[in-house]
């Protein structure tokens, strides 16, 4: 969107193409803010404080209420959506908040950095159902977005996921991840099991490689991660998260799991190996394990399964709060990288050898799906 000529383009990172879309949006004034849902809607605030709601496949415009009445300033707030949420960051001056799509309501907040006034734009790539948004007021840390319903595993993501992981690699000032999800249930429901058994064993074990390879291109990511448990993270999504450095979780919707007990596919060494450096009490990981025992947002956080439980609505703000102050740590990506190689070795070793254990005797048409 071209906040001065009110245009609406998309631009193709491979080819370098940009199409201008055939949308009116000639009668918005001067937009001081928008953001994307990462499938058909955009959100609009212009100069005099109206909030539309533009849907690209109607080509319609949906005027909403908005609790700012007038910016006059020309100056642009950053505007991010997630989970069925906009935040809105009006700094010092205007205040930020937060707007529910379930309930149409605006709702005052206070992010983190109060004092500090969000006058930076944010850049969004998109690679499959992964979207890379740069994180308000930062210009270092990356968000990256799993925008898949459940956000489930099979070739098709994995490749995704690496794509995005390449470009944010490439971006020079980048020195601090961010993962979630967009979709509020789920941040990933595991691997993709119904698409698994068209596969067959031949293919399965290959693509369990390839799964193990992207959770070791976590666990050495050459910069700190931080995984955002916006929803249900169960079996490969637990897995995801433990390859993060830090995670934090919702404390009133959605579970930690490792549901293998369950659904009858025994872990490999490598999984093993991820999970056991971090969740390091014995007992714990027993119950995790053997019993596919559920743990909410508050019973994680008490057992250092995640770092903190917060609420919903300041998951992303205390994720992008803590990242802020871990991202330095990233600039030298070189030593970074070098310190999370030793100190995950073991279960790096076990990743790459291709070592399947007692996870090779799977006949995975008897699986419970």
């Amino acid at each position: 969107m071209d906040r001065d000529y009110n245009e609406i383009a998309t631009f193709n990172l491979h080819t370098g193409d940009i199409e201008t879309l055939v949308f009116d949006i000639s009668s918005l004034n001067f937009v001081v803010s928008f953001c994307f849902d990462g499938r058909d809607l955009i959100y609009v605030v212009d100069e005099y404080g109206e909030f539309m709601r533009l849907s690209i496949s109607k080509r319609t415009k949906e005027a909403i209420g908005f609790p700012i009445t007038a910016f006059y300033n020309n100056a642009k707030y950053p505007m991010l959506y997630i989970n069925n949420l906009i935040y809105f960051f009006g700094g010092k001056k205007h205040g930020d908040y937060i707007y529910s799509i379930e309930t149409n309501k605006w709702k005052k907040s206070k992010f983190y950095h109060y004092e500090t006034d969000y006058n930076s734009a944010m850049s969004v790539a998109t690679f499959g159902h992964c979207i890379i948004e740069l994180a308000p007021n930062t210009d270092d840390v990356y968000i990256l977005k799993l925008n898949d319903n459940e956000n489930r595993f099979n070739n098709k993501n994995i490749k995704n996921i690496h794509d995005a992981l390449d470009f944010i690699e490439k971006q020079e000032n980048a020195s601090c991840l961010i993962t979630t999800g967009t979709n509020p249930k789920y941040f990933s429901n595991g691997l993709d099991l119904e698409w698994a058994m068209t596969i067959g064993m031949e293919g399965f074990q290959p693509f369990i490689k390839d799964f193990q390879c992207l959770l070791a291109r976590f666990l050495t990511f050459p910069m700190p991660t931080i995984a955002a448990l916006n929803g249900h993270t169960f079996a490969g999504g637990a897995m995801l998260a433990c390859s993060h450095d830090y995670r934090i979780m919702r404390n009133d919707k959605g579970f930690f799991c490792l549901p293998e007990v369950d659904i009858h596919i025994p872990l490999t060494p490598g999984m093993n190996a991820v999970l056991q450096a971090k969740i390091t009490d014995a007992s714990t990981y027993r119950d995790t394990v053997l019993l596919g025992k559920r743990f909410s947002g508050e019973e994680a956080s008490k057992l250092r399964i995640v770092d903190k439980a917060t609420t919903e609505e300041m998951l992303l703000p205390e994720a992008i709060q803590l990242a802020t102050k871990i991202a330095p740590k990233g600039k030298d990506r070189f030593t970074f990288g070098a310190l999370k190689r030793e100190l995950y070795r073991s279960a790096m070793d076990k990743l790459k050898t291709g070592d399947f254990g007692e996870s090779s005797k799977l006949q995975l048409p008897f699986a419970k799906l």
